[in-house]
């Protein structure tokens, strides 16, 4: 992967308050399901980061829809991520960057999420679901071993 994820720590002191400089939108609430556990929600609508409500202090999950935030907005957050996408890209753009696709998600005909593992040695996660007219317009990131602790596949 071109790019630098950061270290779990890193992550885990990540808030999206922080990346969106006093947005009024934002909300902070627990008991948000996502992949199989109970979390923490800092976020607009599908944009959010995740903190475990049993590590409610430690953000170990993200997601960002392009269509819910300014442009300048999801480039602060993906640049904090070290995640070198953006809106619109296709996927053979985003092959460029992460790699090998691990596995693809079809909920809808227009578009499919491709799940892509990276980093090393604290991997991640990284979804990036790929409209068939509008290119990128969600990414979502989960560290692996919140993923093993949760059991998700």
């Amino acid at each position: 992967m071109k790019g630098k994820l950061p270290s779990y720590n890193a992550l885990g002191s990540m808030r999206l308050r922080a990346l969106l400089h006093g947005d009024n939108r934002l909300v902070e609430h627990d008991g948000f399901s996502w992949m199989g556990g109970q979390w923490v929600y800092e976020g607009i609508g599908f944009t959010w980061f995740g903190r475990l409500e049993d590590q409610p202090e430690i953000t170990q999950g993200v997601e960002i829809d392009f269509g819910e935030i300014s442009p300048e907005a999801a480039a602060r957050i993906l640049d904090a991520l070290g995640l070198p996408l953006y809106f619109g890209m296709q996927l053979d753009q985003i092959k460029e960057f992460l790699g090998p696709i691990d596995t693809t998600q079809r909920f809808v005909d227009d578009r499919a999420t491709y799940n892509f593992r990276v980093g090393n040695p604290e991997s991640y996660q990284v979804g990036c679901t790929v409209h068939e007219a509008d290119g990128l317009i969600h990414v979502s990131l989960i560290r692996s071993d919140t993923r093993r602790r949760l059991a998700i596949a």
